[in-house]
């Protein structure tokens, strides 16, 4: 009698009971799906803020929740800086960017400060008050006087050759009072302040940085363009609504703002360049203590 079918069938059950037995993690894994990316496209005619020397990008689609976080406290900016928070000035002392200084002024009084003067480097100096007295800003021929008493003050000087300078500040008024002195420069970082240096602005484009100010307390802006171009600066609100419009300025000239909130706000400052040609700037946003 033949015996092969009957061992064919044999190894066939066999086979059959070791293939219903494997796991199933000897099936073929399927291949996962891509995680689907998202480009943000640009908005036509607005630059992301983005300087020359950095790769990182602040979209102006923030919340301001992100904002917050993003901008570094006074504290924080100071250390990854490695310098301190500058305090008042020392008689005697050149008045640097960065720092203030805060006096009493009798009616008809001035203070100088000695400052440097770097060769067609604009200076920013603001001045405020709480007090009814007037206050004047003056350096080499440059005057600030047209708020009236009570008011700010803010002026850009800008060295003819460099040396050093008497900055003056003037109670107009009769009445004593207190005031606060501040000195920037757009080219330098402070801390607690945004600052983009170094951004290159197409031509016929805008640039868009934004700001929180720090309760009802004043921010500054400063705009400083490297070459010959003429830069407007447009102030508005988180509705919409234009609260700054400078451009007092020729071409070269950097321009200066200030704001002053009821609570804490929040800017878009929009950067212009008026004949339509490429820029470079330095932007300063201080949102003041």
């Amino acid at each position: 009698m033949d015996k092969r079918p009957f061992l064919f069938l044999i190894l066939s059950l066999i086979m059959v009971s070791l293939a219903c037995g494997l796991p199933e993690a000897l099936a073929p894994t399927p291949e996962p799906s891509p995680i689907p990316t998202i480009t943000l496209a640009p908005v036509e005619g607005v630059v992301t803020a983005v300087p020359v020397d950095t790769a990182t990008v602040v979209l102006p689609t923030e919340t301001v929740e992100e904002a917050e976080t993003a901008v570094p406290t006074a504290e924080a900016t100071a250390a990854m800086m490695g310098t301190a928070i500058p305090g008042p000035i020392v008689d005697g002392e050149v008045f640097g960017p960065g720092q203030q200084d805060s006096r009493t002024l009798a009616g008809g009084d001035e203070e100088t400060y000695l400052i440097d003067g770097v060769k067609f480097t604009p200076r920013f100096v603001f001045v405020e008050t709480a007090d009814e007295i007037d206050l004047k800003l003056s350096v080499e021929g440059t005057e600030a006087n047209f708020a009236g008493p009570g008011g700010a003050e803010v002026l850009v000087f800008t060295a003819d050759e460099n040396g050093r300078f008497d900055l003056n500040v003037s109670n107009e008024s009769e009445v004593s009072g207190a005031y606060t002195l501040y000195l920037y420069d757009a080219a330098q970082a402070v801390p607690g302040a945004v600052h983009q240096p170094n951004v290159v602005l197409p031509e016929g484009e805008t640039a868009q940085f934004q700001v929180e100010s720090r309760g009802g307390r004043p921010v500054l802006i400063f705009v400083d363009p490297f070459d010959q171009s003429d830069v407007g600066v447009v102030i508005t609100t988180a509705d919409g609504q234009t609260v700054s419009d400078a451009n007092y300025g020729g071409a070269g000239a950097a321009e200066a703002a200030f704001v002053l909130p009821r609570e804490t706000t929040r800017y878009t400052v929009t950067v212009r360049e008026i004949n339509n040609a490429p820029s470079q700037i330095n932007v300063l946003l201080v949102p003041l203590e």
